[in-house]
């Protein structure tokens, strides 16, 4: 494998060369005027920022990068995908008004936001790769496929209804229930670390409702 190149740029400026001007020499020295743009999609993937901080990239940098993709002929637009935990980015709609109260909206970002895993963060689409642990990735997307949905479509959703109910009661057992009743399952285990760190939080959280449950059974008892 044939090492990578890397591009940066310091941030010294002078008069005739702002910040902006330097970034927008570093993508086209990093070769962004050979890619084919021409009237497609070009997601400019962004940190938003929560309401409050000011740790986030800056919007005008957003616009000069959607002035460059639209100069190759593309559709730019700004997009990110919502949080796991809560707050004011784990839904689209408050993750929408964060964007626009910290600036990216299309006067200042000179783009439209469209956040990627829809309203909730659970619409992505499985795309297969060839990795050691994990075979599968879920790529973010609130798009529709486009065409008609294959004649196997309604068979398949209800073959995979069925093999989760089935993993989750039979061959998990106890861990299985817990894991639906609080929650787990929406913690995606994408390698080896994260399915370990899943599988060990969740046996831990079954234990504790055994504990409790027997807890307050022995409290019943001696009452």
């Amino acid at each position: 494998m044939t090492a990578s190149k890397v591009f940066f740029t310091s941030l010294r400026t002078n008069p005739h060369s702002n910040l902006l001007d330097k970034m927008e020499r570093l993508v086209r020295r990093a070769g962004i005027d050979t890619i084919d743009f021409d009237k497609r999609f070009a997601a400019i993937k962004i940190h938003f920022g929560e309401p409050g901080n000011v740790a986030y990239i800056r919007p005008n940098f957003a616009a000069r990068m959607a002035d460059i993709l639209r100069s190759l002929g593309a559709k730019p637009f700004l997009t990110d995908c919502n949080t796991l935990y809560s707050g004011r980015r784990s839904n689209a709609v408050d993750h929408l008004q964060s964007a626009m109260e910290n600036g990216f909206n299309p006067i200042s970002a000179r783009c439209n936001v469209i956040i990627a895993d829809g309203l909730k963060g659970t619409d992505y689409r499985e795309i297969p790769i060839d990795g050691e642990y994990c075979k599968d990735r879920g790529i973010q997307t609130s798009f529709v496929k486009r065409g008609r949905p294959s004649l196997e479509k309604k068979e398949n959703d209800i073959i995979r209804n069925e093999l989760a109910r089935i993993r989750a009661t039979r061959m998990e057992g106890s861990f299985g229930t817990q894991k639906e009743h609080y929650g787990l399952k929406r913690i995606k285990a994408r390698t080896k670390l994260t399915e370990i760190l899943y599988i060990f939080f969740g046996i831990h959280t079954a234990n504790a409702v055994q504990l409790v449950r027997r807890e307050v059974n022995e409290i019943a008892q001696a009452a």
